[in-house]
């Protein structure tokens, strides 16, 4: 008989076999940490990348403008242009940037001209030129995991923020902003201007405002001259572009102005009851917790009665609705926004020689809607209209977004 022996200890087989099957599990559960560590830090990439458009609204509604890619207090003094020696700089560019926000320096007052290299490189070379540090920071620089581009032209009106993801199957990736980013508003001539910079297949996830410079459109800003004797009116816009306009602007209109509003062109000889343009703008100061809502059939009505309390005489006011009041129909309300007149120098400046008296401008933004929302109405104060006086109204062709 056969005795089975207590101590028999495992075979070489049977301690292979275990050591292979805790292998495989050790391998199977390492594998599914790492991607859980994946998934963890492509979700504070994320996260960070939301942090900073909050910081990155502060910022514009501060300065009227984004910060330039490079910000003084990370800036080392050579330009970065991403290749494989300046990777390091950029990664201490984004550190910087974090920090900055996280130590609430983000809204501290931009540097002076004289003190910016980013501002200095505007003034010296062509915006294409000045595209290129925003520009190589796109797919085919895969190595840099953080991006922070800016537009040029105009400058510093829209933004992207990028992070490269290490979760090629991350849902982040389908929720952030693809396509294109306009880094110019000048798109003709085979895409001239704009960048796939954010590519899902690419493990690219983007951020930033929505709209390209498409969306900012003046339409039919008109301005009608005063002065309290006949003489030459000089007048500049300082605008992303002027497209059209009449007469002709050139380098900026030099008209004589008569009292009575008439504006004699003195290259054609031709009588003008205001100058006219349109062209192209950057980002509009909204504040959407303001406005009017308006019933679509009590907008012509309503337009008049906004104008007029704002200081546009009768004439000025049914030139406006006529022209704006029919573009303003297809649903049952109308959210309206009339840009405060400081916000509106800020955003379109105007000079103007001999210097008025008295200067109106109002800018209008509006959005169809299909059903009413709640908004503080604005209050309108009407200046006082003396010496020589200038009045200017138009407003955004694209609606609101």
């Amino acid at each position: 008989m056969k005795i089975f022996n207590k101590n028999r200890g495992f075979t070489l087989i049977e301690l292979l076999t275990v050591i292979a099957v805790i292998g495989m599990l050790s391998s199977i559960m390492l594998s599914s940490l790492n991607a859980a560590r994946a998934k963890a830090r492509d979700a504070g990439r994320v996260g960070q990348l939301h942090e900073l458009n909050r910081a990155l609204a502060l910022y514009y509604s501060a300065h009227g403008e984004y910060p330039p890619p490079v910000l003084r207090l990370t800036w080392t003094g050579s330009l970065c242009m991403d290749d494989p020696g300046c990777l390091a700089q950029s990664d201490a560019i984004w550190d910087g940037m974090i920090t900055a926000l996280k130590n609430e320096k983000f809204l501290a007052e931009k540097p002076p001209v004289e003190d910016s290299l980013y501002d200095k490189i505007a003034k010296l070379i062509l915006p294409e030129a000045l595209a290129a540090p925003n520009a190589v920071q796109d797919p085919q620089y895969p190595a840099k995991r953080y991006a922070y581009m800016t537009a040029i032209n105009p400058l510093n009106q829209n933004y992207r923020l990028r992070a490269e993801l290490e979760n090629a199957g991350s849902v982040y990736l389908s929720a952030g902003l693809t396509g294109k980013f306009y880094w110019s508003d000048k798109t003709s001539g085979g895409g001239w201007g704009s960048i796939d910079s954010c590519d899902p297949d690419l493990k690219f996830y983007c951020s930033g405002p929505p709209n390209t410079f498409e969306s900012f459109d003046p339409g039919k800003p008109v301005i009608y001259l005063y002065p309290t004797k006949t003489q030459t009116v000089s007048v500049k816009v300082h605008t992303t572009s002027i497209d059209e306009s009449i007469p002709d602007y050139g380098d900026g209109w030099s008209v004589i102005a008569h009292p009575n509003g008439e504006i004699i062109n003195p290259y054609d000889g031709k009588s003008y009851p205001y100058l006219y343009w349109e062209g192209r703008s950057g980002k509009p100061i909204i504040d959407k917790t303001k406005g009017f809502v308006v019933v679509e059939k009590d907008i012509a009505t309503f337009l008049m009665d906004s104008l007029l309390k704002q200081g546009l005489i009768a004439g000025e006011a049914q030139e406006f609705v006529e022209y704006w009041a029919p573009r303003m129909t297809g649903k049952p309300y109308v959210y309206v926004y009339f840009m405060p007149q400081l916000d509106y120098d800020k955003l379109i400046p105007m000079d103007i020689s001999p210097k008025p008296d008295t200067i109106i401008r109002t800018y209008m933004l509006w959005k169809g809607l299909d059903e009413k929302i709640s908004v503080t109405p604005q209050k309108f104060t009407a200046p006082e209209r003396f010496g020589f006086t200038v009045v200017e109204w138009g407003g955004d062709r694209s609606q609101i977004r």
